[in-house]
């Protein structure tokens, strides 16, 4: 029977699961995998696409405008796909974005072997084609995927995820940014054995097969310390997802992406993008200086057209320290315009990278000349004020580029005026 054994594909438990739901849903998929056809099922459903997408200036960063989108999860023979679609289509230098929740931890080393050898720029993000933006799966949007050409395309990482396996082809490339609004969800792997029959093999008992297959999970669990460091990421990377259960999932701090080597880029604002499911609103994410010790938490900024012939400028941000919103002034400053938020704040969003942090959230209403006039200006600062601006007030500048705001603006606005 052992010489019958074969090590099955080694895969992470958290593979059909979504960011939302995590711990719930995988209670409920795993024990459904009994075979590895069960498995290699559950993949296929979304395997893992490439496609080139084109976005207008700065789109998904300084100086970039066109991109590889890889979507979907680490169903197997990924890494051959990537590799055909490499040699098919030969996009020289220009990046790659996940968003995954997921799959095979060999495909996805595999992956990340590949775009090491080729010295490629990765990052976070989802990619939502025009072409595909009504059916996302239908027969149009996939010809339109597989043929080559730079799809025109929306780039944001509001709300994108790389989970699982994703992360553990990312830090294969040579370079890495994790932009404000994207995170890396990690989970301890699952490995599951097969026989050639393709019945499952349970790790727990004193038979031969179960201590086989505990040999060849403690290989998987090598293979991957030995990857991340080949990769020149810290122990404590694959130390941290040993800590999670695998069903469930925690989301790196931006302090852990720094101190595992993964993202240390220093690029604290994404470009101008738009924000999913809402045509007339254009959003920047950022991270703000919130401490003397330079710790950084996310914000963002949302300019809303309204139909009414006036707009709204609205700011999220995380509470700083003990601030509970309550006397501190917050204002918004675009060349000789002031925009000053009143002082109301109620509580939205949650972070999950810190989700035991409070979020607040101010809206000001504005003529929509000025926010045109202010999508004009080169920058703008972003001021605030703790203490109601006493004489003990301190005052936190954080410097945002409107770089593609102008544009990006205008089509939001003709947008609204569409709808009106």
């Amino acid at each position: 029977m052992l010489a019958r054994m074969a090590l099955g594909r080694i895969a992470l438990a958290g593979v059909l699961v979504c960011a939302t739901g995590m711990a719930a849903l995988a209670q409920k998929t795993a024990p459904a995998i009994s075979r590895k056809s069960d498995l290699q099922s559950k993949l296929a459903k979304q395997p893992l696409t490439f496609f080139l997408a084109r976005g207008p200036e700065e789109s998904c960063g300084p100086g970039c405008r066109e991109w590889i989108a890889a979507d979907g999860q680490f169903d197997e023979g990924s890494a051959a796909r990537f590799r055909a679609f490499l040699a098919r289509t030969r996009p020289g230098t220009i990046p790659i974005f996940f968003n995954s929740n997921g799959g095979l931890q060999e495909e996805a080393m595999a992956i990340g072997r590949i775009m090491r050898e080729r010295r490629m720029r990765a990052g976070i993000a989802v990619t939502r084609p025009q072409v595909c933006s009504r059916k996302p799966h239908d027969a149009a949007c996939d010809t339109a995927k597989k043929s080559g050409r730079p799809l025109a395309s929306e780039w944001t990482s509001f709300d994108a995820s790389c989970n699982s396996a994703c992360g553990i082809a990312l830090i294969g490339a040579t370079e890495r940014w994790i932009p404000p609004g994207a995170a890396i969800g990690i989970h301890s792997p699952a490995y599951y054995c097969f026989l050639r029959s393709g019945r499952i093999v349970i790790p727990k008992g004193s038979g031969d097969l179960a201590a086989q297959c505990r040999k060849f999970t403690a290989q998987g669990a090598a293979q991957l310390a030995s990857y991340a460091r080949e990769m020149g990421i810290g122990p404590g990377y694959v130390a941290a997802m040993n800590e999670v259960p695998h069903n469930e999932v925690r989301y790196l701090t931006r302090k852990e992406l720094a101190t595992f080597g993964i993202d240390r880029s220093g690029i604290a604002e994404t470009p101008w993008m738009g924000k999913p499911g809402a045509a007339q609103v254009t959003l920047k994410v950022l991270l703000e200086a919130t401490g003397a010790d330079g710790s950084q938490r996310m914000g963002w900024l949302e300019l809303q057209c309204n139909e009414s012939g006036s707009s709204s400028i609205v700011f999220v941000r995380p509470a700083i320290g003990g601030d509970g919103g309550a006397g501190t002034e917050v204002a918004l400053q675009a060349g000789e315009r002031t925009f000053i938020f009143p002082p109301k704040d109620f509580s939205t969003h949650r972070n999950p990278t810190e989700p035991d942090a409070p979020y607040l959230r101010r809206k000001i209403s504005v003529p929509t000349p000025d926010i045109a006039a202010l999508a004009a200006q080169p920058q703008m600062d972003l001021r605030i004020t703790l203490d109601g601006g006493g004489a003990a007030a301190k005052t936190q500048v954080t410097r945002i580029s409107n770089a593609g705001l102008e544009q990006r603006w205008k089509t939001a606005a003709q947008s609204c005026g569409e709808k009106k």
